[in-house]
Order: structure tokens, then C-alpha cells, then sequence
């Protein structure tokens, strides 16, 4: 059980060491910053959409319930 925890442990070590090399785990702002905008656009326009197709349901309901 011991020899398995070990081998865990070098082998989760050695896949950080490597990804560490090969920059598996840097971060890059200025894409961050485009997706984060393009995420709060389609996010806009979505409730957008929501929002107008409720506004036509509510008003087919109220015509319903006026005949």
C-alpha cells in the first residue's frame, strides 16, 4: 500500500514537473479578458431573447383570456 501511495505521489510529481517545463499552467490575460466579454455578450443577448419571447407569451396568454 505504501509502494502504491509513492508511486502515486512521484507520478503526480513528475506530471506537474513536466507541465511546469512545457507551461501547461500559465494563463493568458488578454484571451481571458476576450472570452470573459464574449461570455457577457451572448449572456446579454440571450436575456435578451428571454426576454422578448415572454413578453409574446404573456401578451398570447392575455389575448386568450380577453375572448
Amino acid at each position: 500500500m505504501k509502494n502504491l501511495v509513492f508511486a502515486l505521489l512521484l507520478l503526480a510529481a513528475v506530471i506537474a514537473g513536466v507541465g511546469a517545463y512545457r507551461g501547461w499552467f500559465t494563463m493568458n490575460k488578454p484571451k481571458i479578458e476576450q472570452d470573459e466579454q464574449t461570455a457577457k455578450e451572448e449572456l446579454h443577448d440571450l436575456g435578451q431573447q428571454v426576454k422578448t419571447k415572454s413578453g409574446e407569451l404573456s401578451d398570447k396568454v392575455k389575448g386568450q383570456k380577453t375572448r
